[in-house]
């Protein structure tokens, strides 16, 4: 009975697990049926297929799509987040070939605006682009970039703001009209967090804030046009929320810093005012106190501008910096570097980790005082620096070679991890040489066979200027190589063929016995790493040795024996700051 029934009891389980098996992959497909599909963040609009055709137009062969899309049952959307940099090129486009509805809340990660032409920017109608603002109710993106824009004298702008008007009422941005009817000037939100002014004139810069509104934006804005201004009153009229980092480039005129941003603040954390040209800037008392005041993240600029804002003027100041950047323009007044003197800022300080001095002008190349003035001065006025970098361009061949045998040190920075000149290290500590070793041909043929040691032993060699491994290399009575192996291993001639090519030669032991050359070879080597200021050892240490090289050598004398030549491995050396500087320069 107890048999009978667990015989069927188990034929019923088995029965009952092959239709589970069977009805398995369907329970499953139903299951994945029933779950919605997911899709990227995508807006649904009517405006869809023609705001798809609009940005075509500015398409070029190598940059598609345009728009970045997702299809969904049949149907293409765009995609709320658009990765990459997306253009709009003017010159496609007139005012009556814009929409008069594209679709909006598109969140770009880079939207750049241009006026593309072959040799010069075509002038644009600005109504054309207040339109497009409109139609797109304004701008959401991490970066707008406007590039090469210049506008016409005549524009519809006025008119067709009222064409606009009802376009806008139902913009989920909320463009506002905030000014009085009379003189309509449509206002859009723009949404922003990088804002590039890329070779554009003021007067389009000027047209554009009216129509901006930037109130919920904390930007970083750069613009790099050729201006010429009185003053950066210019940047009030943007109106964010925040400037975070400013950067201005290629001005031919910046008078003044003065503007409400300067005034009031909150200052930028970044501050980058660069050009080839000389911007004679002013900086008001209340400008420079405030500028001391901040702890700032990097600033760049003129160094003429940078003596502006710490001449002495009162009591002591301090002003705090990760990184700071100071330059002569490449082409700028020469005087700078004629001279080589900076006025004295009294007992005013700055504390910085990183600064950078670029010494550059294409009409005067930098000269061995005006490094070292420049050096002085450094010295003299900054505190709390851990790397140094003094840059040029095109040194002369003496400067190079003050650099490679020059050591500095500054004793009011002890932080300092380094001092660069150029691509060469100059910090004290940092510059100890090691010595290479040359044998004589004589000198390597009994250093081959372990015969040399005695020589030195019998002619009671100085040796004690060698390093200890040089020392026990020569010193050893066991033969060094076989005939055979090359001399050189850069051309790689035996002993034999190097003393019938080249009699004088001399071989030279690098770092370790396998990684030698011959003279010729050497000097390959240091022609190939003069810009570096190192070469690289031809083994497969990957050891770096800094030139000029110091060499010692051992050499057959008059006499029949064998002696040591030391070369000199104390670079010169330079304590900074030091008030008895002008006589060892001349």
């Amino acid at each position: 009975m107890h048999l009978y029934y667990h015989k069927n009891l188990f034929s019923t389980l088995k029965n009952h697990y092959i239709i589970w098996l069977v009805a398995m992959p369907y329970i499953a497909q139903c299951a994945q049926e029933s779950v919605p599909k997911s899709y990227p963040d995508h807006i649904v609009s009517p405006y869809t297929k023609q705001t798809i055709k609009f940005f075509d137009k500015s398409k070029l062969e190598r940059w598609t799509p345009v728009l970045d899309t997702v299809n969904i049952n049949g149907e293409e959307h765009i995609l709320k987040k658009q990765p990459n940099t997306k253009q709009i090129n003017l010159n496609k486009y007139t005012i009556g070939s814009v929409p008069e509805g594209l679709v909006q809340e598109i969140e770009f990660d880079v939207l750049r605006i241009v006026s593309w032409s072959k040799k010069t920017p075509k002038r644009i109608d600005p109504a054309l682009l207040e339109k497009i603002f409109a139609v797109l109710g304004g701008i959401h993106a991490e970066t707008l970039e406007l590039f090469r824009l210049d506008i016409s004298d005549s524009g519809s702008g006025v008119n067709i703001v009222k064409s606009l008007s009802r376009l806008i009422r139902s913009n989920p941005l909320k463009a506002e009209n905030t000014t009085p009817a009379a003189e309509p000037i449509l206002t859009v939100p723009i949404i922003i967090k990088t804002f590039r002014i890329i070779d554009c004139p003021e007067k389009l810069i000027r047209r554009l804030q009216k129509q901006m509104d930037l109130s919920q934006s904390h930007i970083s804005l750069k613009i790099d046009s050729k201006l010429e201004l009185d003053s950066l009153e210019l940047l009030d009229g943007f109106n964010a929320a925040g400037v975070e980092a400013l950067v201005c480039y290629y001005f031919l005129r910046l008078d003044s810093l003065d503007c409400r941003l300067f005034r009031e603040g909150p200052l930028p954390d970044e501050l980058i005012i660069k050009s080839p040209n000389s911007l004679n800037t002013k900086i008001s008392e209340q400008i420079a106190q405030k500028m001391v005041d901040k702890h700032w993240k990097k600033i760049t600029m003129y160094v003429r501008t940078w003596e502006e804002l710490m001449k002495p003027t009162g009591p002591p100041m301090q002003i705090t910096l990760d990184k700071l950047t100071l330059f002569v323009p490449s082409c700028g007044d020469i005087a700078d570097l004629q001279n080589g003197t900076f006025p004295s800022l009294g007992d005013n300080l700055t504390t910085v980790n990183t600064l950078t001095f670029f010494v550059y002008n294409e009409s005067h190349p930098v000269t061995v005082p005006v490094l070292v003035r420049t050096l002085v001065w450094i010295s003299t006025y900054f505190r709390g620096m851990e790397v140094l970098m003094v840059g040029s361009e095109n040194l002369t061949l003496d400067l190079k070679a003050f650099i490679l045998s020059s050591q500095f040190e500054i004793t009011t920075n002890p932080a300092l991890t380094s001092i660069r000149v150029d691509v060469f290290e100059c910090l004290a500590s940092l510059k100890k040489k090691e010595a290479i070793l040359g044998f004589s041909p004589e000198a390597w043929a009994l250093y081959r066979e372990g015969k040399l040691a005695n020589e030195l032993t019998q002619s009671q060699t100085d040796l004690s200027q060698l390093s200890a491994e040089q020392q026990k290399m020569v010193m050893s009575s066991e033969p060094a190589l076989d005939k055979s192996e090359p001399a050189c291993n850069i051309c790689r001639e035996t002993y034999d063929e190097l003393r019938d090519s080249s009699p004088k030669a001399t071989i030279y032991i690098l770092d370790q016995l396998l990684h030698r050359d011959c003279t010729s070879c050497l000097k390959w080597l240091a022609k190939t790493g003069e810009k570096y200021g190192y070469i690289n050892c031809p083994g497969s240490c990957g050891g770096k040795i800094t030139l000029p090289m110091v060499k010692h050598e051992i050499q057959q004398n008059a006499q029949g024996g064998f002696e040591v030549t030391f070369g000199s491995t104390s670079p010169r050396f330079w304590s900074l700051p030091n008030d008895q500087i002008e006589p060892l320069l001349n």
